[in-house]
């Protein structure tokens, strides 16, 4: 988030999907008492293709995941089986409509800044927001756009994490900014 920005009246509103906060779904949650939208983040590396539907993230038994540091604030890595390995269990999140869920939520006389981080979705979200009028509610995108970068691991090979390229970034925001809306590029 945008530590040291803040305002009277403003409202902060996260979307994330974290077990640790008890349900396996989208929270919305908020920070302050007034109605104006300060700053919607939108990131989780395992729901990020649940705005439109629901989906399941299964866990490889076999994945080792190194767990480094202690998670942020109440957000604590995801524990395994107490043994030091996944389980293979199956976890099921409840999508939702996240251009039907802004356009309820705020109006065109709020504010609203919104940082994007949903792990190559963004070619999908995007255009939706713009379908369905949501994307004029939003006054300022901090947008990171995920494409194929050179792995550390593997010198000389693509990742298959994204198909994207680093072009087509560049021509998401390009239509953003001249389709009137102010977009950041975030890293």
């Amino acid at each position: 988030m945008l530590y040291g920005w803040s305002g009277s009246g403003n409202r902060r509103c996260g979307l994330i999907h974290n077990p640790s906060f008890g349900k396996s779904y989208f929270i919305p949650f908020y920070f302050s008492r007034e109605r104006n939208i300060s700053l919607c983040h939108i990131s989780d590396k395992q729901s990020c293709f649940s705005f439109l539907s629901n989906v399941e993230v299964h866990r490889d038994p076999r994945e080792h995941v190194e767990v480094k540091g202690r998670g942020m604030g109440r957000i604590q890595p995801l524990q395994s089986s107490g043994r030091g390995e996944f389980d293979g269990e199956v976890e099921k999140i409840q999508g939702f409509d996240f251009a039907n869920w802004l356009k309820k939520t705020v109006s065109k006389n709020d504010f609203v800044v919104m940082k994007m981080d949903v792990e190559g979705t963004e070619f999908d979200l995007i255009p939706r927001l713009i379908k369905t009028g949501a994307i004029c509610l939003i006054d300022d995108i901090f947008l990171e756009c995920h494409y194929n970068r050179w792995q550390r691991c593997c010198p000389g090979q693509r990742s298959a994490k994204y198909e994207k390229t680093y072009d087509p970034c560049l021509q998401l925001f390009k239509s953003l900014r001249q389709s009137g809306v102010l977009v950041h590029q975030w890293f």
